[in-house]
């Protein structure tokens, strides 16, 4: 597939316009489309070799070869087109051959289509599997041929036989083929039950439906049950920290055939109450369409609010409910550093939105190596899970923050805080809690060996009011001594890894910038950073508010790969979490107004003003 670039336009190091720059497509030059499967950015090789990413609005794009009949059946050499399939992560059918007709469906990458007219040459007649018919980009498709895409399996598994979904939710699973270029298409014994593309499995209404997976001679079936639509889709509190005697909003989303909500809240002190929304607002996505409920409450106690939403239908109330919480602080001092149990705060759930992006439909992850998929605002799904697609952004916000608060992300530094009797503030919890939700959740306590960041912070104490003849330490990461407490001072020596130092002074007239005086194994002395010094001693108190800032950012923001390559989005995303910890600063700034020592691949990124 090739295109011609339609003015000037920038060619990114990745699907996206924080990307780095390559260089410019002149306009009129054309290219070779080597992965079009994105839905608004196209891969390409240009003629000398260059490879990289720009967006689709600036090419022209050729649809790969269709055929010159009007019917079902079109021949291609001695090939029949006989379907095609999506190849975009989501794409809209249309009611007629262009984009400013009406959308009819939205349809998922994968999705098998019955070809109906090929005259056109930028767009085709489709009909889907549940029997829409309209017309969708050839940009986006992949014609079969003889049915097929590829060569036909060997052999076929599917991941599980059968499988609950509620009506209006979706259920995913998995079917791999030997080898692993063969094709697979999926059907549905009662498309009126459910449907299916791609694994991704429609509960359309309650009922049992047979799915099945082919590939070739060979296939395999998942029994699936749909049971009645859920009473509530989701619900949540709003902020999601909040003061003693602050108003708190709690939030319900139903499907459009609910009449009413009520929320029962149950208070720290183990009593309830129960309030009502009075009235819905109707929220459209795609082919979705989902009441929002609102109602509002003052809390007046410190501690966790247990909250059940339940809906009714002609005025009678659901038995089932989604259940969420209200968390409320003493105080709302993003700085101060205490022992307590703590959850995000909305201003870094706010920042986990932008730096993740949104999608109403679930996509694959490029980035990832298998290609996850992925909901909302980054929400990754597993193989079995369910989930509703076409989200509203108040669906998706939701979503995001229930995972927050209930998956790992927060139990997670939770229980790095008390394992390791930490004092830490609200601003480094809202960094942690970030950074395990992009890099994984298991970081802060995992048992592998000694992580360079973990050990950072694990080396935040406040300092001994005297060190006597000199205190024992450890230097935990390969560093420079200097002859001054400052990056600035002249360089002494460098100290490896492991080395055992006796410290006999420290300098923290800046706390964010400690130093330790040491006398080193061969007779030399000097300053050290802070966060490369694990002081071996008991009687310490771990307080992160003692944290090296540059030793923390710049470590943190070594974290900017994603298979293997460096990510200009990673770095930024790495800059920001680091002035959160550090600053309390959630500008999510581009700009190293901290000093921090960027990685030598991203080096040229670094900008000071």
């Amino acid at each position: 597939m090739t295109a011609t670039a339609k003015e000037s336009v920038a060619l990114r190091s990745g699907a996206g316009p924080s990307y780095d720059v390559i260089r410019v497509l002149f306009p009129q030059e054309t290219v070779t489309v080597t992965d079009n499967s994105h839905a608004t950015w196209a891969k390409i090789k240009t003629s000398d070799g260059t490879e990289g990413y720009c967006m689709k609005q600036y090419l022209t794009i050729q649809a790969s070869t269709t055929g010159t009949g009007s019917e079902t059946g079109n021949s291609n050499g001695d090939q029949t087109i006989t379907g095609a399939t999506v190849t975009a992560d989501a794409l809209r059918l249309r009611s007629g051959p262009g984009t400013q007709y009406d959308q009819v469906a939205m349809l998922l990458k994968g999705a098998t289509l019955t070809v109906l007219d090929t005259s056109n040459t930028e767009w085709t007649k489709v009909q889907t599997t549940n029997n829409l018919t309209g017309y969708v980009s050839n940009e986006y498709i992949q014609f079969l041929y003889n049915g097929q895409t590829g060569v036909p399996a060997n052999s076929l598994a599917i991941s599980r036989t059968s499988g609950t979904v509620s009506a209006g939710k979706t259920l995913y699973i998995k079917a791999t083929a030997s080898p692993s270029t063969a094709s697979i298409t999926w059907s549905s014994s009662n498309s009126a039950v459910a449907t299916v593309t791609n694994g991704y499995i429609y509960g359309v209404s309650p009922g049992t439906a047979t799915i099945t997976a082919t590939s070739g001679s060979q296939s395999k079936t998942c029994t699936v049950t749909v049971t009645t639509a859920e009473p509530v889709r989701t619900a949540y509190t709003s902020p999601n920290i909040a003061g003693v005697g602050s108003a708190v909003t709690f939030t319900a989303i139903t499907d459009t055939s609910r009449d009413g909500v009520r929320f029962t809240i149950q208070m720290p002190n183990g009593t309830a109450q129960m309030i009502t929304a009075t009235s819905s607002t109707t929220e459209t996505t795609g082919q979705t369409s989902t009441k929002v409920w609102k109602a509002t409450m003052n809390l007046t106690e410190q501690g966790t609010y247990r909250v059940v939403a339940n809906s009714s239908q002609g005025g009678v109330y659901s038995t089932e409910g989604f259940a969420t919480s209200a968390y409320v602080v003493s105080s709302q001092d993003y700085t101060v550093t205490t022992t307590e149990q703590r959850r995000a705060s909305d201003k870094m759930i706010e920042l986990i939105a932008n730096w993740e992006g949104y999608s109403a439909s679930v996509y694959a992850d490029k980035l990832t190596s298998n290609q996850v998929p992925t909901l909302g605002y980054g929400l990754t799904l597993k193989e079995g899970d369910t989930f509703y697609n076409d989200l509203s952004k108040t669906e998706a916000w939701s979503l995001l923050v229930n995972t927050i608060n209930d998956a790992s992300y927060t139990t997670e530094v939770n229980k790095f805080i008390t394992q390791n009797n930490l004092r830490m503030s609200q601003c480094q919890f809202d960094s942690l809690v970030s950074f395990g939700y992009n890099v994984g959740a298991g970081y802060w306590n995992s048992t592998s060996s000694e992580i360079d960041l973990r050990r950072i912070i694990l080396n935040a104490v406040v300092p001994p009011q005297s060190f006597g003849a000199g205190m024992s330490a450890t230097v935990s990461k390969a560093t420079v001594v200097r002859s001054a407490p400052s990056l600035s001072g002249s360089q002494v020596c460098e100290v490896a890894k492991g080395t055992t130092i006796s410290v006999t002074s420290a300098d923290f007239t800046n706390q964010k910038d400690g130093w330790y005086l040491a006398a080193l194994p061969n007779g030399s002395a000097g300053w050290i950073n802070s966060g490369y010094v694990t002081l071996n001693s008991s009687d310490l108190v771990h307080d992160l508010n003692y944290t090296n800032a540059y030793a923390f950012g710049t470590d943190m923001l070594r974290w900017n790969q994603a298979g293997g390559k460096s990510y200009a989005g990673l770095l930024y995303r790495r800059l920001g979490e680091a002035n959160v910890y550090n600053y309390n600063d959630y500008s999510a700034s581009r700009v190293n107004t901290y000093g921090y020592t960027y990685p030598s691949a991203l080096a040229y990124l670094d900008t000071k003003s």
